[in-house]
């Protein structure tokens, strides 16, 4: 005669089941921080994507125009000089404007050749074009034969013209946005005088090195949009986080 079979049910102990749910916090531990590092990574990448593209932009923009301008002093084209020259702060960080005459397809006008101007203001690196009339200035070519070298009351002038072409937005063009600083530096140093706080350029010179410090502008807006103030921990630290400098160095013609 057989016996039956008897199934006992074999069930979990407190301590099994203490020691699965450790390991399961430890796992989704781990987890988590793979997550949130890669959120990290993708944050990171998307802020040095977006400086970067407008680094190259500016850049290439102060490239094109650097590389065809037109410049003339009085002494060889007596009448007919064309200026050109920076207004920069200690450190040859440039603290204002960034003056040529150029060549611009993007006009509003026909192509031709105008005074292009680079302004650094409030953290915003914008190009203008003086292609049309403005306030005052009814002949967008009338920066010829303007000579602040051998006519020095002309360079107080001459400022007073880019300062006017600073003030009408229809000229601007925002190439970057969390720009903390321009740094312009051009070989020979000897090429430029200083005349009524600006340098005027005496000759064309051989390299400039151009030198952007951007951070990420969208980032900190929407912290600024959440609430935060400028001088929050957070804000700092995301403008310190995406800060990136780009250099490029520009051999004249």
């Amino acid at each position: 005669m057989k016996r039956p079979v008897r199934y006992t049910k074999k069930h979990y102990t407190l301590v099994e089941i203490m020691v699965a749910m450790a390991i399961l916090v430890i796992m989704m531990g781990f987890l988590f921080q793979f997550v949130i590092g890669a959120q990290r990574i993708w944050s990171a990448s998307e802020s040095t994507s977006t400086t970067f593209d407008q680094a190259q932009i500016a850049l290439q923009l102060l490239e094109n125009d650097l590389q065809s301008v037109s410049y003339a002093n009085d002494e060889e084209y007596p009448g007919h000089s064309i200026p050109m020259g920076v207004e920069r702060a200690s450190g040859n960080l440039l603290s204002n404007k960034l003056f040529m005459v150029a060549p611009d397809s993007s006009a509003s006008g026909n192509a031709g050749t105008y005074l292009v101007m680079y302004a650094l203001v409030n953290n915003e690196l914008s190009r203008y074009v003086f292609d049309s009339a403005i306030t005052g200035y009814g002949n967008p070519q009338c920066f010829y034969g303007f000579d602040p070298i051998t006519a020095t009351g002309q360079a107080s002038a001459f400022r007073t013209l880019l300062g006017v072409l600073e003030l009408d937005n229809d000229k601007k063009n925002i190439l970057a946005t969390g720009v903390q600083d321009v740094k312009v530096d051009y070989m020979p140093s000897t090429c430029a005088t200083t005349l009524s706080g600006a340098e005027f350029f005496t000759s064309v010179p051989r390299a400039v090195r151009i030198t952007l410090t951007v951070y990420d502008a969208k980032a900190v807006q929407r912290l600024l949009d959440n609430g935060l103030t400028a001088a929050s921990e957070a804000v700092v630290n995301k403008i310190a986080e995406t800060t990136r400098v780009f250099t490029k160095v520009i051999f004249m013609r």
